[in-house]
């Protein structure tokens, strides 16, 4: 499960905007806020966390124990 803060993190990590990374996560920019706001897990479907996952995955995060990083291949 995803947390808010995870989900900032990452896509600070990418230097998306909100917009940018709503776009590519097909979510709206009001729901990433609202998702972010959170401190704890985020309150997801099970589609927008997988959406939400594969837009950050697809452009190079990956998720550890230690939380959100980019993948070496991409520093």
């Amino acid at each position: 499960m995803l947390t808010g803060p995870q989900i900032r993190k990452a896509r600070t990590l990418l230097g998306w905007g909100r917009t940018t990374f709503s776009c590519n996560a097909h979510l709206t920019a009001a729901l990433v806020t609202a998702i972010e706001s959170s401190d704890g897990p985020a309150w997801l479907t099970d589609e927008q966390e997988a959406s939400i996952r594969r837009a950050l995955e697809l452009a190079g995060v990956e998720f550890t124990a230690d939380g959100p990083r980019l993948r070496e291949d991409q520093l």
